[in-house]
């Protein structure tokens, strides 16, 4: 469970802990609502409070306002929901006030966040009431995330992949000599296993990598070797400090056999899992871990980075978009030597966020071949259909065929997407193609080259448009 969950969790617990001492009366809606959202039914909770913020008697409610917005949130619907959040704050919710200063780390706004918090310390002081549990974790998280967005890495984003959150890791197109991941099923029975659980496995597959649960509970990092009688010897946790109090997994391990990705969510991270880093010294005991910082990790879950050195791509999975029970996998072009934006860069929370991947590549050039490779890895049988598509509809899911669509006009727009996503795709390949003729000695293509080339900067932006049009038609 990330931190945002938790702080949710903290105040309605703290709500129904003050409701409890002042009625014993039988569940009111309010209650049902508020047991729907813990539940994580905020479309049903939503429902149950909507009667309530148009009735003149309980629109004013402070709760009503502070879970009604705080659904919103969970929802997506961020305007609405702050709104909501900001009549509770001002009708004298504590909760909502903590909430907010929740919502505005987790959008990198830290001296907003901090004015919540001196705002609530202000409002408990006049009470002469006890802060809350947890108030310091939230100034530690604002320490972290200042820090962070101190040295935000500069990585170029050339693609994002919206997957079902539990097969995730079967769309990394990794290349046999960066080896594979597997699900638990390829250990022996009987072998404990985290859940979820990815299985590393090297291209010599001498060896595998996976997370198991420990005797109180904890995940930690295991090991063993693959024995030539196809047997595997007994597991064995890796030597290392991964754990930070708390859960490790998805572990990676690079070609060098020394390096090592893994994530946790243990007491330096964002929130939720991070992603670290290791080596393996000269004892064969892991180093020191570090937290490889942002765009990398957010205040959600970020996890499974692999780095595909024949390909040249990365690849990292991550819930900070909020798609239900989905993923995004994000494809990026690795760095030999760290580089960082400047602290003082504008768009620097943004670029931390990822909240365009178009604005993460400072040049076209050496991103077709990057994703020619990446294509080349993929075997025919699990090559996409052309007129194949995963799109995430607000509200309503994930659709997968045009029989999805309520309204024809979505459908055309979706068969709009559909072209001008493969339209860009033949461009890209074909791009890579006269680049290649260029490189060859044929110099007639350069202008072809530089047209293509100046099409493709605003590709992205472009499929952006049509994606909002799918959704606005449908909605």
């Amino acid at each position: 469970m990330n931190i945002a969950k938790l702080t949710i969790c903290r105040c309605l617990m703290a709500a129904f802990l003050t409701l409890l001492a002042f009625q014993a009366s039988p569940a009111t809606p309010i209650d049902n609502a508020r047991l729907l959202f813990e539940d994580g039914e905020y479309q049903a909770a939503l429902t149950r409070l909507e009667p309530m913020l148009s009735k003149p008697a309980t629109a004013k409610n402070p709760e009503v306002n502070f879970l009604a917005g705080a659904c919103c949130i969970a929802l997506g619907d961020n305007v609405r929901g702050t709104k909501l959040l900001d009549n509770a704050i001002r009708r004298g919710s504590l909760d909502a006030t903590i909430f907010m200063a929740e919502e505005s780390i987790n959008r990198y706004r830290l001296e907003e966040a901090e004015g919540y918090i001196e705002a609530y310390e202000s409002a408990i002081a006049k009470k002469k009431k006890a802060p809350r549990e947890g108030l310091d974790e939230l100034n530690s998280r604002i320490v972290l995330t200042r820090n962070m967005l101190d040295r935000v890495e500069k990585i170029a984003v050339i693609d994002s992949i919206t997957v079902p959150r539990d097969d995730f890791f079967r769309y990394y197109r990794l290349s046999p000599e960066t080896g594979r991941l597997a699900d638990a099923s390829i250990l022996p029975r009987g072998i404990r296993t985290s859940s979820p659980g990815v299985v590393y496995v090297p291209e010599n597959e001498v060896s595998l990598l996976w997370a198991a649960t420990d005797t109180t509970g904890t995940s930690v990092l295991m090991g063993a070797d693959l024995l030539g009688d196809s047997t595997m010897s007994q597991p064995h946790m890796l030597d290392g400090d991964f754990n930070d109090n708390g859960d490790a997994n998805f572990p990676f391990m690079m070609s060098d056999g020394i390096t090592l990705y893994y994530a946790n969510d243990g007491d330096n991270t964002l929130g939720g899992y991070d992603i670290f880093m290791t080596r393996k010294g000269d004892d064969g005991r892991f180093l020191q871990p570090q937290n490889i910082g942002m765009p990398y990790n957010s205040p959600y879950d970020d996890y499974m980075l692999a780095i595909d050195e024949v390909t040249g791509a990365g690849w990292w999975a991550t819930d900070r978009n909020q798609i239900p029970d989905s993923v995004t996998i994000y494809v990026f072009v690795p760095n030999d030597v760290r580089q960082n934006y400047t602290a003082d860069d504008p768009d620097v929370a943004s670029l931390a966020m990822i909240e365009s991947i178009s604005r993460t590549q400072t040049s076209p050039e050496g991103y077709d071949d990057v994703r020619r490779r990446i294509s080349e890895t993929a075997s025919a049988g699990n090559a996409d259909n052309k007129n194949s598509f995963r799109f995430y509809i607000p509200g309503k899911g994930i659709y997968t065929a045009m029989e999805d669509f309520r309204s024809a006009e979505a459908a055309r727009a979706m068969q709009n997407y559909i072209d001008k996503r493969n339209e860009i795709s033949r461009q890209r390949r074909h791009l890579t193609l006269l680049r290649k003729e260029y490189a060859e000695g044929n110099m007639d293509v350069s202008t072809e080259i530089a047209r293509l080339e100046h099409s493709l900067l605003s590709a992205d932006t472009e499929l952006d448009k049509a994606a909002s049009a799918v959704v606005k038609a449908e909605l």
